[in-house]
């Protein structure tokens, strides 16, 4: 029997991403989900996934053990850079759904696309900039801080 000293039960979709890596094309929409699943961790390494009814089988829990009722919600990988730049000016949804069908960085920044937030901000000009704080708000973190000014020389990308 595994052994674990934290679970998550009763997770209404568990998106494993197990499966082969990298991932391109249309292979990146498969998450590798189980729905009423559970996890089982022992140390912080994840030891045993399944189907929750089978967690009793398979993981002998401590007597001390962790168990987080997940209540049927989402449960994905902590793995996933989920970032904007405050003060980017336009949207990237089509270059997302671009790499989503398998081009690479290198066809969308040939297209003209591409992160290219310093030279958005200067051609959108201060109307349409993000106001200038002079601290963050105080839920951001310190290092999250908007300006109207460029923040990186003209050949730079991103700040």
């Amino acid at each position: 029997m595994i052994r674990a000293d934290f679970a998550v039960r009763r997770i209404g979709l568990l998106a494993t991403l197990a499966g082969p890596a990298p991932r391109t094309g249309a292979a990146l929409r498969d998450l590798g989900a189980l729905e009423d699943a559970a996890v089982a961790a022992a140390d912080g390494r994840i030891v045993w996934l399944g189907p929750d009814r089978e967690l009793e089988t398979w993981v002998h829990l401590a007597s001390e053990a962790s168990v987080l009722d997940a209540e049927g919600t989402a449960v994905v990988p902590g793995l996933v850079d989920a970032h904007t730049h405050l003060a980017f000016t336009g949207d990237r949804d089509g270059e997302i759904r671009r790499r989503l069908a398998g081009a690479t960085y290198q066809e969308i920044a040939a297209a003209g696309g591409g992160p290219s937030c310093a030279r958005s901000r200067r051609s959108a000009g201060r109307a349409r900039a993000i106001p200038s704080r002079s601290s963050p708000p105080s839920s951001a973190p310190t290092r999250c801080r908007a300006s109207t000014a460029p923040t990186a020389p003209a050949t730079s990308t991103c700040w």
